[in-house]
């Protein structure tokens, strides 16, 4: 691999910034908590209710505090105001906030929802919003003969996808995550254990009071979610939680830096002595302006406790302008299956500067985050405008090729684009991103794309288990089909052949695929592209696999892929129900699948209008690995 740009080099006009001894805190998934509680619980015999996690006092909740020069969002308005209105209607902005009627999404009036065999009623009382549990007392009885207690939510995280809810522990302002999440676009409620890709509790924890304390995941808003879901967070969290924050939410000077020393260099009457202590991202280099992005977007944790301890007093010292490379440990989660495939590339969302800085545009040219996102739409933009912009940040046209040719002039020309994707201009082989950066990242209930620029390659296919642009495109197409075209348009070495011979590979990952894998097909199965490309009808089998699947993020994956084929409408489907309903479910599927006499196709194992034999030897290797990729 090539070497990167010396990202430290000093910026034009300043001195090097001075070594700061930290780390971030690392994202703590699901895994770490439950390996944490099962083998290292000083009292594995106690018996655990509901109530035991908490303190009778409801306890107090984060405050926002404008302290270490940070002075809040509204003191930026005065004089950049289009540059506040876009930012309000960023989904940054709204990364944590309040709960109020403003913030919350989801539907509280009078819900009641059941996980792992406890009951919670969800219900609003003027402008406060309540969880209802239930205690001590026999579980058979049902919820409503045993005890109750209530804890109002406190905060919100996310707004665009999820949304998550918390409400205090009683110890301290420790916060704890309502067990379920709701889904903006869904317009529903899911277990907060089942939007993510983790093993089955059941699997893991078996001890009912395992699987109690994994179902509340206490203090992780104050250790973990603080750092880039907030503005200047200090966890604080020793000897009891005391965290605060600057903001809530990702505002201005999470991307600018502190403004107290900005506002008084500007002040009337002030005397301006050396440069604007304000930074601006595009003023940096492309290595710096990137590295504001990746103090969030990147893979990085602290590698000493003292590291950890100095975070929790002071938070995260790092600042834009900053050289990001001296202040992490990137090196420490390298290999990481949670993060990155085996061969290193990035496989989870919310690590985009980790990906950028090993692709080719980053290392040889100037490529920045900022080639194609921009943090505030153009002055003058319609609502419509602002709420398409917020999707993503992008530039205007940065959903097409332009994205590519602002550098790579060259694939103007239709004739030399054709020539190198062997495409028609129009279609979506001629898409540069779905050659170059496919969605094999993994996250939100979903695939996204790479922020790695790579080729396409069967090697890395055969050897790491990624999924290939190519048949993601062509999803009832071959291994072997994909290599020789590469062999024959790029001259890459033709494959010597794979164990599964001209079997389509999206039949080879959805049944012998471990749940990652699965994951990525079933969402593959929904994406439009390849739907058009391979055709739908041969897809209900294999779905209807995967909606029987182990873990629930690939059923609810698989469901909403399966919600998209025609003919299908009156099947409705439950991901989250019963074993016994979901059965019943796949069971239409199939016999409705049957009666479609689909035609012939030995490449996806149907002949006769059944399953070839190879479909059940491909089902019983099915790689059972344990997977948790750590949103």
């Amino acid at each position: 691999m090539e070497s990167r740009p010396d990202s430290c080099s000093p910026v034009e006009g300043e001195s090097r910034p001075p070594l700061r001894i930290f780390a971030a805190v690392a994202s703590f998934g699901v895994l770490a908590a439950i390996v944490f509680l099962t083998f290292f619980r000083e009292e594995p015999d106690k018996a655990i209710s509901i109530e035991s996690l908490f303190a009778d006092d409801a306890g107090s909740v984060p405050s926002a505090e404008p302290v270490d020069g940070y002075i809040g969002s509204r003191s930026c308005r005065g004089c950049h105001e289009n540059e506040h209105l876009t930012w309000s209607a960023s989904y940054h902005s709204k990364m944590t906030q309040v709960a109020s009627p403003e913030s919350i999404l989801g539907n509280f009036d009078q819900v009641v929802l059941e996980t792992q065999g406890e009951h919670f009623r969800l219900d609003r009382d003027g402008d406060g919003y309540w969880v209802e549990m239930h205690g001590e007392g026999p579980r058979e009885a049902g919820p409503d003969a045993r005890a109750a207690f209530r804890r109002k939510i406190v905060l919100t995280t996310g707004a665009h996808h999820m949304q998550v809810y918390w409400f205090s522990s009683g110890n301290g302002n420790e916060l704890v995550a309502l067990p379920f999440i709701w889904l903006v676009k869904e317009e529903k409620w899911i277990p907060r254990l089942s939007a993510f890709l983790n093993p089955p509790l059941r699997r893991l924890v078996p001890e009912r009071q395992g699987a109690l304390e994994v179902l509340f995941e206490k203090g992780r808003w104050n250790n973990s979610c603080i750092h880039c879901h907030n503005t200047h967070g200090k966890p604080l969290t020793d000897p009891f939680p005391r965290t605060t924050v600057s903001e809530f939410g990702i505002s201005c000077e999470s991307c600018h830096g502190p403004g107290q020393d900005h506002v008084e260099w500007h002040r009337p009457g002030a005397i301006a002595n050396g440069v604007d202590p304000m930074k601006s991202p595009r003023d940096l280099t492309h290595p710096r302006s990137s590295q504001v992005c990746g103090q969030c977007h990147s893979i990085h944790r602290a590698s000493t406790w003292e590291q950890y301890s100095e975070i929790d007093r002071s938070g995260k010292p790092f600042r834009p302008g900053d050289c990001l490379d001296t202040l992490y440990d990137f090196e420490t989660d390298a290999t990481n299956p949670g993060y990155r495939w085996s061969d290193g590339m990035v496989r989870v969302t919310g690590r985009e500067y980790s990906a950028l800085q090993d692709s080719p545009c980053f290392i040889q040219k100037d490529a920045s985050c900022f080639s194609c996102h921009e943090m505030h739409a153009r002055e003058g933009a319609s609502a419509e405008m602002l709420a398409d912009w917020a999707e993503d940040q992008l530039k205007p046209r940065m959903r097409g090729n332009e994205a590519c040719v602002q550098c790579h002039e060259a694939y103007r020309d239709e004739k030399v684009l054709v020539n190198h994707t062997r495409h028609s201009p129009i279609s979506s082989g001629s898409d540069c991103m779905n050659c170059h950066m496919p969605n094999t990242v993994y996250g939100l209930l979903k695939a996204t794309r790479s922020h790695q620029v790579s080729n396409p390659s069967i090697a890395e296919t055969l050897e790491v288990g990624r999924p290939n642009a190519c048949n993601l495109c062509h999803l009832d197409k071959s291994l072997n089909w994909t290599g020789n075209h590469l062999a024959e348009w790029y001259g890459q070495k033709p494959p010597e052949g794979s164990e599964t011979g001209d079997v389509a590979h999206s039949a080879v990952m959805a049944l012998r695929g471990d749940a990652a894998v699965r994951a990525l097909v079933a969402w593959h199965m929904g994406w439009e592209p390849a739907r058009s490309i391979s055709g739908e009808s041969w897809m209900p089998p294999y779905l209807a696999k995967l909606m029987e699947d182990d873990y629930d993020a690939v059923r609810f994956i698989a469901g909403q892929s399966f919600g998209k084929l025609s003919g299908y409408d009156d099947i409705q489907y439950d991901f989250n129900a019963s074993g016994r309903n979901r059965a019943q479910t796949v069971g239409r599927i199939r016999a409705r699948w049957r009666e479609s006499g689909h035609r012939d196709e030995d490449g996806l194992l149907i002949r006769d209008g059944r399953m070839m034999p190879l479909y059940q030897h491909l089902l019983d290797q099915r790689n059972e690995r344990m997977i948790n990729l750590l949103e």
